[in-house]
């Protein structure tokens, strides 16, 4: 019956509701098999004093299945002046899911699930309103300003933002190959010496805490330059 009801509501809310029940539940049955790995991933998590583990209920395992179901299926993203809701909204689920114990476990072999759907859900006109575009214009760092001309096609999230500029920007001194620039607006995020073996080695910096080292191997660059990270 609990099913039926559901299935009902989701028919009245999203086009594709066989989408959204799909993956939530295989999250939730896959979660709830191993709920007592969950329940101590939250717990290692929480080791290390991250504020938005509390602010977005994700305290326990069950708190962290809801958070998901929100994620998937009901955010409407919005942000604040800083620029950085989004980010630090992603960053906690895949933070928890980066403590132990998912070595041991299947916790990480469905970790693009949430991903998947979350893209399917920003693909909808539920996940945008005007509301949400407002306090995107009110976040310097979107630069909502260089595109209102293609506000009449922010239907969803998605197309907001991926919006069209009004003007293409000039690409600063063309001839000088040590100018670096990106298709999209990026946050650059570092830059990273490639050895004679083509490695690169990353420290990654989350959440204020240096982890463990990460080695790009075999990447496809032969050249003196360093790699260069953007945050889109």
């Amino acid at each position: 019956m609990e099913a039926l009801v559901e299935d009902q509501v989701m028919e009245t809310v999203h086009p594709w509701p066989w989408l959204f029940l799909e993956v939530v539940r295989e999250i939730r049955e896959e979660l709830l098999w191993e709920e007592d790995d969950l329940e101590q991933v939250v717990k290692n998590a929480h080791k290390w004093d991250i504020p938005e583990l509390d602010k977005y209920g994700v305290i326990s395992a069950r708190g962290f299945l809801e958070f998901t179901d929100w994620l998937v299926r009901s955010w409407v993203p919005t942000e604040s002046t800083k620029g950085r809701d989004i980010y630090y909204i992603l960053r906690v689920f895949y933070f928890a899911l980066s403590q132990e114990p998912p070595s041991s476990s299947s916790l990480t072999g469905w970790s693009n699930l949430p991903k998947r759907s979350e893209a399917a859900w920003t693909s909808l006109p539920q996940s945008i309103n005007e509301a949400a575009i407002t306090t995107f214009r009110n976040s310097p760092l979107f630069r909502v300003f260089d595109s209102e001309g293609d506000a009449k096609n922010w239907t969803t999230f998605n197309k907001f933002f991926y919006r069209r500029l009004d003007n293409p920007r000039k690409i600063a001194c063309p001839d000088d190959y040590h100018i670096v620039a990106f298709p999209a607006d990026s946050i650059f995020a570092g830059a990273y010496p490639i050895s004679e073996d083509s490695e690169v080695v990353l420290q990654k910096k989350e959440w204020r805490v240096v982890k463990d080292e990460v080695i790009l191997k075999n990447v496809p660059w032969k050249t003196k330059e360093p790699f260069r990270h953007p945050y889109p």
